[in-house]
């Protein structure tokens, strides 16, 4: 069964943020300077909460973004 890590993306004055709405699960906030770089440092983001934790990498290839409502942004894996 696919995992799903939601995201709340904020529009900055230098382009974007976001942190997972599950906080205390992944503890992943990062920030890019348009959605591209964000959906990319989000992965990163994500990836060294799991080397940290001992888990698994997420390759970029298994991952899904798709906004399930304003300001928000959904990644399965």
């Amino acid at each position: 069964m696919a995992a799903k890590i939601v995201f709340i993306v904020e529009k900055t004055s230098t382009g974007f943020s976001a942190f997972a709405l599950d906080f205390e699960t992944y503890p992943v906030g990062t920030t890019g300077k348009n959605f591209t770089e964000l959906k990319s440092n989000i992965i990163e983001a994500l990836n060294l909460h799991n080397e940290y934790q001992g888990l698994k990498q997420l390759p970029k290839m298994m991952l899904q973004f798709r906004s399930i409502y304003p300001n928000s942004l959904s990644i399965i894996t």
